[in-house]
């Protein structure tokens, strides 16, 4: 199965250490604290604010991969992997949609723009097993 050409370029840049595991079904893109919006209206406020703010900022690539889903911490500017893989099991129970925002257990993981169609895609391939 062919990932999206968005998919495809996450995928691209993050997914040399995982190539192990197989293609991925899905890939998503989101970050942490705070929604996209919230970095855009520091930057229109003060840019050196959204400097500061981008250090405080986690992106996150969620991927389905061999029946799981797993979500890789990422840098803000760079996509390299910054910590352990966070590995759950692909059932309904843990993963949904809620507005703008993929909930993964209890995290929530705000998308960024453009991202909802794969965010939809994770939520259904967890749907449906």
């Amino acid at each position: 199965m062919q990932l999206p050409e968005r998919e495809q370029k996450l995928w691209d840049r993050i997914g040399a250490e995982r190539a192990s595991e197989g293609v991925p079904l899905a890939v998503c893109s989101t970050i942490t604290p705070l929604p996209f919006w919230g970095v855009i209206l520091a930057i229109v406020i003060f840019i050196p604010l959204a400097l500061i703010l981008s250090f405080f900022m986690k992106r996150q690539a969620v991927i389905v991969q061999g029946g799981r889903i797993v979500v890789l911490e990422l840098g803000f500017w760079r996509f390299r992997v910054t910590g352990e893989p966070a590995n759950l099991p692909l059932a309904p129970e843990s993963v949904r949609l809620e507005g703008n925002a993929l909930l993964i257990e209890d995290r929530k993981l705000h998308l960024q723009p453009g991202w909802g169609l794969s965010a939809r895609r994770i939520v259904e391939l967890a749907e449906t097993g």
